[in-house]
């Protein structure tokens, strides 16, 4: 086995060994993906550590690691091309690291990435994608398409601040809507993101459960300022959920 500290506190293994803790030099390190260890739970991750975590987790994608990833990706992109059927729609890949969702949306009017992390910013600028800093999101202007779609995959885990949904909601028109998972969150820390969803203004669809990608380590949400929105987009990604054969 070998193992590496980062200078951020995030800790490397490089083995075929799964352990979801290990303890180094006084340091309880908790597994996230691959050979990734953090330091602290997810969603104290300072900016630095995301820095890392974002470009490790980049590696994975491009070695085949994250296929569980891939395989949610695809299915939101199938509910979202169902809701948008006949309309013309934008995408905001909310928190969308070094790897976005725009190969999965050829039909979009339009795509914008919103990241935390300037590298991750600065690196898809460069590649011709529109992308902005989290704290500038009220000024995101996706135009006037009949729908736009928010998508948050695998980051609500992490740091969100206390204005995050009224950002987003800032953004959001009557009929667009949001989808977002919630990955190994505890009970606690998901009430809390749910007051401050309700708190900006959105309504939240029926929670959908888990039980084909990552049974029993996260949930799914759609939100949207009309209800009925949300209910419809949660519809239809269940349907998509519960055609898949069991793992």
């Amino acid at each position: 086995m070998t193992q590496r500290i980062l200078p951020s506190g995030i800790m490397v293994v490089s083995d075929d060994l799964y352990d979801p803790t290990r303890h180094v030099d006084g340091v309880n390190y908790t597994h996230l993906t691959g050979g990734i260890y953090l330091p602290v739970p997810m969603h104290e991750l300072n900016l630095a550590q995301l820095q890392d975590v974002n470009r490790l987790r980049d590696r994975g994608f491009k070695s085949g690691i994250e296929q569980k990833n891939d395989a949610l990706k695809g299915m939101v992109a199938d509910a979202v091309s169902n809701f948008t059927a006949g309309r013309s729609f934008g995408i905001v890949d909310v928190g969308s690291g070094l790897t976005t969702m725009a190969p999965y949306f050829p039909g979009a009017s339009c795509y914008v990435s919103i990241d935390i992390d300037p590298h991750v910013v600065d690196a898809l600028r460069q590649q011709g994608v529109e992308s902005h800093l989290a704290k500038n999101i009220r000024d995101v202007n996706m135009g006037g398409h009949d729908v736009n779609v928010l998508i948050a995959l695998y980051m609500l885990q992490f740091n969100v601040h206390d204005d995050f949904f009224e950002g987003l909601a800032s953004i959001m028109r009557e009929d667009d809507v949001m989808f977002a998972n919630l990955y190994r969150i505890d009970d606690a820390r998901k009430c809390w993101l749910r007051d401050q969803a309700v708190a900006a203004g959105l309504m939240i669809g029926p929670e959908i459960a888990d039980t084909k990608i990552s049974p029993g380590r996260q949930v799914f949400w759609t939100m949207a300022k009309d209800q009925s929105a949300a209910d419809r987009l949660a519809a239809m990604f269940g349907a998509k959920l519960s055609s898949l054969p069991l793992p």
